[in-house]
C-alpha cells in the first residue's frame, strides 16, 4: 500500500463507453381491463387477430424451424429487429501490448461480428502482467479505501484503450460491438472477489501473477454470460489478426457459425452435461508434409521438438558467451533441410490416408495382446500417446467455448510461473471428462470440423528457445496428461470411438476406461477434495506429491523410448537426430555445437536434457520400453527435477483453488446485470415498461405488425 501510495495520482477514471445496446425483450401486450371500447372497434380488433393469427400459424407449419442462431433474434422480436441488438456470440481475445491495437483496428472487425446469419461482439482484452499485477495492487487497497485514484499507468492505458474502442464502433453504431477492455474494468469483480476472501486469502490466490493472468478474464467473461444463450470463443491473437485474416476473415467467420452449432448440438445432448469444444488449426494437406511453414501453422504443438538438430540450426550465434541470448535467424533453407517428412509425422502421429486432403491421425493396434499393443502404439501415435492428439483435442485459440458447467466447476489454472503445454485445453478438457465422470460422452461426435490458422513466425534462436523453453514446456504438458490419466491405455481417450478398431480385446479394454472413476492420482484427489469439500491434510498431501512423481518418472520412459526411435535423417553425411531425441535422452553435450550445456556455467542447464547421461547408458541399449531400467528423482536432469517439484506443488494449490472457486463464481455473478463492462446491457438500463391497454384496433396492428415482420425476418421469409 505505500508503494502504491507512492504511484497513486488525481486521476479517477468513470466507466468506459457502453458497448453494447440493453438486450432485453419488451412486453408485446399488457393483459389489463379495457372498458369502453366500442362493439365494433371489439369486432375489427378480433377479426384482425383472428386473420393475423391464422397467417402467421399457415407460415409456420410451412416453413423449417428457427435455427440456433435465429432464435435470439425471433425472442427479442420488434425491438431487436430496429435496435440491431442481436448478439449470438462473443470473441474473446488477449491483447498483450496496447501498441498492437492501431493495425487491428484495420482488420474488417464489422465483417468479423457478422457470422453467416449470426451477429456478436469483440472483447480485446489489453494487459500485461506487470498491468494486471498493479491492478491487483489498487484493488487491495481500494477495498478498504473507495476513493483511492487510479494509478497513473492504469489510467494511461484505460484512456488509450478508450479512444481506440470509440474508433474501432464508429462504423457499428447504433450498437457497439467491439471492446477494448482494461484490468481496470475487472475492478468491481475483484473488490467484490476480495471482500469475500478477506486480504490474506486474495492476496494467496491474487497477489502473484503469471503469464496466464488472461485467463482469468477470459472466466470472468463467460461467468458473466450464464443466463444469456451466448457461447463466447476464445482465439489466440495471431489467430484472429494475421496476414490471412487481413483482407479475409473467412475462416474466423465459419470457425464462429460452426462454433455456434457445435455449443447448441452440446446444449440439446441430453448425454452431454458438462463441456468443452473448439475448432482446430489448419492442420497439414498431403501436399505440403515435407514443407516446414505447412508444419510450422499446423497444430498446437510446434514442429520445434521434431526438427533436426543440424549444424544450420544450432548456429552458436544464438548463444552470449555466457550463455545469453544472441541473434540468430535461420534462413528458410536451413529451415527446410532440418525438416523430414517422416520424422515429422511419427513425432506427431499422423499418416497419409487416400481420399484426405491432410494429414490423419495413425489408427492404434488392434493386437489382442495388451504388451504387443503398447509396444507398436508408443511407436506408432506419437504425441497422442503421451500427450495430446494433434487433430483431434481441443485448443484454446481456435474458438474455444467452455459449456456453462465447467465454467461454474472448474477454475482456470493460473497460479504458476511455469509454462505449461495444453494446460487450457487439453489438459483442462481431460480433468473435467475425469472428475466430471463425462469420458462416455464428453460431447456429441463430428465436433470442430473448421479450421484456422495459427500465423506463428518463423523461429528465431531457434536451438536455444527449443531447448531451455519449448522442450520444458512441453513436458510439463506430457507428465500432466499422465496425472490425469495413468492407465496404460489411457491413449484411446484421445481418439474417437469410431477411429478405434473393433475387437473383442479393445472392447473390453475400452469398457474399463469408460469407468465413472478419476484414473489418474491428480484427478483422483481433486475428485476426493470436491467430494468432501475440504483440502488434503498433510498426510495425504504428502502421498499425492509422491504419486505424482511416479507417475512422472513413468511417463518420461515412455518419452525416452519413442523419442529416441525417431527417425535420424543423413544431413551432410551424418545421421542426424531432432531436438526430442537429443533432449529427452540426454544427449544434448554429444552435439558439437550444443557442448555449452554441459562446458559453461551460465548456459540454462534445463537445456542439458530431460534425464542425466549416466542414467542414458543404462537405458539406451534397452530391448523395449518395458525392459527400461527404473528411473526416479535422482536419474532426471537436477535443472529439470526442480522444476517438476514447483509443477507438482502448482498441481497441490490447484486442488485447493477449486475450493475457493465458488466463493470467485459467486463475486463474480453478484455484480447487478449492466454494471460490468463485459455485460451486453453495460451502462443500458432497460427500461420502464409502458404502462394501459391497447386502445382501439390499429394500436393492435401497430404492435402485430411488428411481430410478423420480425418472425418473417427471422426466418428468411420472402
Amino acid at each position: 500500500p505505500a508503494t502504491m501510495d507512492a504511484n497513486m495520482t488525481g486521476i479517477q477514471i468513470g466507466n468506459i463507453p457502453p458497448c453494447i445496446e440493453n438486450h432485453e425483450q419488451q412486453p408485446l401486450m399488457e393483459e389489463t381491463p379495457s372498458s369502453g371500447r366500442s362493439v365494433g372497434k371489439v369486432l375489427l380488433v378480433t377479426i384482425f387477430f383472428v386473420l393475423a393469427g391464422a397467417a402467421v400459424l399457415a407460415a409456420v407449419l410451412s416453413r423449417p424451424a428457427l435455427t440456433a442462431a435465429q432464435l435470439p433474434l425471433a425472442t427479442a422480436l420488434y425491438p431487436a429487429l430496429t435496435l440491431g441488438e442481436q448478439v449470438d456470440f462473443c470473441i474473446f481475445t488477449h491483447v498483450g501490448n496496447p501498441k498492437m491495437l492501431p493495425d487491428i483496428l484495420t482488420y474488417p472487425l464489422e465483417d468479423m461480428v457478422n457470422s453467416e446469419g449470426s451477429r456478436g461482439m469483440i472483447v480485446m482484452y489489453v494487459m500485461s502482467k506487470k498491468e494486471f499485477a498493479m491492478a491487483l495492487d489498487y484493488v487491495n487497497v481500494v477495498a478498504t479505501a473507495p476513493k483511492t485514484p487510479l494509478p497513473d499507468e492504469l489510467a494511461k492505458l484505460h484512456e488509450t484503450c478508450q479512444k481506440h474502442m470509440e474508433t474501432a464502433n464508429k462504423n457499428m453504431q447504433p450498437v457497439n460491438r467491439v471492446r477494448i477492455l482494461t484490468p481496470f474494468d475487472l475492478k468491481d469483480s475483484l473488490v467484490s472477489v476480495r471482500h469475500r476472501l478477506g486480504e490474506q486469502e486474495f492476496l494467496k490466490w491474487f497477489g502473484h501473477t503469471t503469464y496466464d493472468a488472461p485467463k482469468f478474464a477470459d472466466a470472468l467473461l463467460r461467468l458473466r454470460a450464464l443466463g444469456n444463450d451466448m457461447p463466447v470463443f476464445r482465439f489466440d491473437i495471431d489467430v484472429l489478426f494475421n496476414k490471412y485474416t487481413k483482407n479475409d476473415i473467412s475462416s474466423i467467420k465459419k470457425a464462429v457459425s460452426i462454433g455456434i452449432k457445435d455449443v447448441k448440438k452440446c446444449v440439446d445432448d441430453p448425454y452431454v452435461q458438462t463441456f468443452l469444444v473448439s475448432q482446430q488449426y489448419s492442420a497439414v494437406e498431403a501436399s505440403r508434409s515435407k514443407d516446414f511453414n505447412a508444419w510450422n501453422e499446423a497444430y498446437s504443438t510446434r514442429a520445434n521438438p521434431a526438427m533436426l538438430a543440424t549444424l544450420g540450426t544450432t548456429n552458436a550465434s544464438q548463444w552470449k558467451a555466457d550463455g545469453g541470448w544472441g541473434h540468430f535467424a535461420p534462413t528458410p533453407d536451413v529451415l527446410q533441410q532440418a525438416t523430414d517428412e517422416q520424422t515429422m509425422m511419427e513425432f506427431y502421429g499422423l499418416q497419409k490416408v487416400d481420399g484426405n486432403d491432410v494429414l490423419q491421425p495413425t489408427t492404434p493396434s488392434s493386437s489382442e495382446d495388451a504388451a504387443q499393443r503398447s509396444k507398436e502404439n508408443i511407436l506408432k501415435l506419437g504425441n497422442a500417446y503421451i500427450g495430446a492428439n494433434p487433430s483431434r483435442a481441443v485448443i484454446s485459440g481456435a474458438a474455444f467455448s467452455v459449456g456453462p458447467g465447467v465454467s461454474i466447476d472448474m477454475p482456470p489454472f493460473i497460479h504458476t510461473d511455469l509454462n505449461i503445454m495444453w494446460i487450457d485445453d487439453h489438459i483442462f478438457d481431460r480433468l473435467t471428462q475425469e472428475v466430471a465422470g463425462t469420458k462416455r460422452r464428453p460431447r456429441p461426435e463430428g465436433m470442430g470440423t473448421a479450421r484456422v490458422v495459427k500465423a506463428r513466425s518463423q523461429p528465431f534462436n531457434l536451438a536455444k528457445y527449443t531447448l531451455e523453453i519449448y522442450m520444458p514446456t512441453l513436458i510439463y504438458g506430457i507428465f500432466m496428461d499422465a496425472w490425469v490419466n495413468n492407465h496404460t491405455s489411457s491413449y484411446l481417450l484421445k481418439y474417437r470411438p469410431s477411429e478405434i478398431p473393433k475387437t473383442d480385446a479393445l472392447d473390453k479394454e475400452y469398457a474399463k476406461l469408460m469407468a465413472s472413476e478419476a484414473m489418474g492420482p491428480w484427478s483422483q484427489a481433486l475428485g476426493e477434495v470436491r467430494t468432501h469439500g475440504k483440502m488434503l491434510t498433510d498426510a495425504e498431501r504428502k502421498d499425492v506429491k509422491e504419486e505424482l512423481w511416479r507417475a512422472s518418472c513413468e511417463r518420461a520412459k515412455d518419452v525416452y523410448w519413442q523419442w529416441s526411435k525417431l527417425p535420424q535423417p543423413t544431413i551432410d553425411g551424418k545421421p542426424t537426430a531432432t531436438f526430442a531425441a537429443l533432449w529427452g535422452t540426454g544427449r544434448i553435450c554429444q552435439h558439437e555445437n550444443l557442448k555449452g550445456y554441459c562446458n559453461i556455467d551460465g548456459f540454462n542447464k534445463l537445456g542439458q536434457g530431460m534425464v542425466t547421461p549416466e542414467w542414458d547408458k543404462q537405458a539406451k541399449d534397452s530391448p523395449s520400453r518395458a525392459k527400461l531400467p527404473a528411473l526416479d528423482r535422482s536419474g532426471f536432469n537436477p535443472s529439470l527435477a526442480e522444476k517438476v517439484d514447483q509443477l507438482i506443488e502448482a498441481g497441490i494449490k490447484h486442488i485447493e483453488w477449486t475450493l475457493i472457486w465458488p466463493d470467485v463464481v459467486q463475486a463474480i455473478r453478484d455484480e447487478m446485470v449492466g454494471t460490468v463492462p463485459s455485460d451486453l446491457a453495460y451502462h443500458n438500463p432497460v427500461p420502464v415498461p409502458e404502462l394501459g391497454a391497447l386502445r382501439d384496433g390499429a394500436a393492435a396492428g401497430g404492435v402485430l405488425i411488428p411481430v410478423i415482420a420480425a418472425l418473417g425476418a427471422a426466418t428468411r421469409w420472402s
